[in-house]
C-alpha cells in the first residue's frame, strides 16, 4: 500500500474572467494483484474562485446550467476507484482489457453543518462559497488487440453518470462529463 498527498493549483486567464483552482487530497492506493488495483482518497477537495467577470460575459449567460458553471465554488468529498487489468503492464499479450470503475461523493459531511453556515440564494456557503453536493460514477473499459509486435487497434467505452442533489442543481464543471478533446 502507498500514502498519496497531492497538491494542486491552476491559474486560468481568459479576456472574459480569471478562474483559480486549488486542490488537494489525501489517500491510499494498493495492489491486490498483479491485476487489480484499488484507491481510496477519503479527503479530495477544491475551491474554484472566479474574478474579474465581465458584465457582458455574465449576461451572454442565458441558461442556469451555465451560469453555475462560472462562480465561486467548494468542493470536499471522497473518491475510490478499482482497476482491473486482463494482461500485466508492459507484456506482449495478444488481447489485453482494461477496466476502470470510479466513485466519487461530495458534500453530504458538509450537511451537518448547515446550521452553522450562511444561506445565500437556497444554498449553504463554506469558506466563502457555495459548497457542491452531488454522487457520480464511472466506467471506462478498454480492449488493446495486438496485430502485430507494434501495431495494435484499440477499443473503448466509457460510461459515467453523475447526480447533484440537496446543495447543487448541477454538477460542477471539473467533475462534469464532457465529449471529444485535445487527442
Amino acid at each position: 500500500p502507498h500514502t498519496t498527498f497531492a497538491i494542486s493549483y491552476s491559474y486560468q486567464d481568459r479576456p472574459d474572467y480569471t478562474r483559480q483552482m486549488a486542490g488537494a487530497s489525501f489517500g491510499y492506493s494498493w495492489r491486490a494483484s498483479e491485476r487489480l488495483s484499488y484507491t481510496f482518497n477519503p479527503i479530495a477537495i477544491n475551491l474554484v474562485k472566479m474574478r474579474d467577470v465581465t458584465v457582458g460575459f455574465v449576461d451572454s449567460l442565458k441558461n442556469p446550467y451555465l451560469e453555475n458553471l462560472y462562480q465561486d465554488h467548494f468542493i470536499g468529498g471522497a473518491t475510490a476507484s478499482m482497476e482491473f487489468r486482463s494482461a500485466q503492464a508492459g507484456t506482449q499479450a495478444r488481447r489485453a482489457h482494461y477496466l476502470r470503475v470510479g466513485v466519487d461523493i461530495a458534500g453530504n459531511l458538509l450537511t451537518l453543518l448547515n446550521p452553522a453556515l450562511n444561506k445565500a440564494d437556497d444554498r449553504y456557503k463554506f469558506l466563502g462559497s457555495p459548497y457542491e453536493q452531488y454522487a457520480k460514477m464511472d466506467i471506462s473499459y478498454s480492449i488493446n488487440q495486438r496485430l502485430t509486435p507494434s501495431t495494435s487497434i484499440v477499443y473503448h467505452a466509457y460510461f459515467g453518470i453523475g447526480k447533484p442533489y440537496g446543495n447543487s442543481k448541477f454538477l460542477p464543471l471539473e467533475k462534469s462529463f464532457f465529449a471529444g478533446g485535445a487527442n
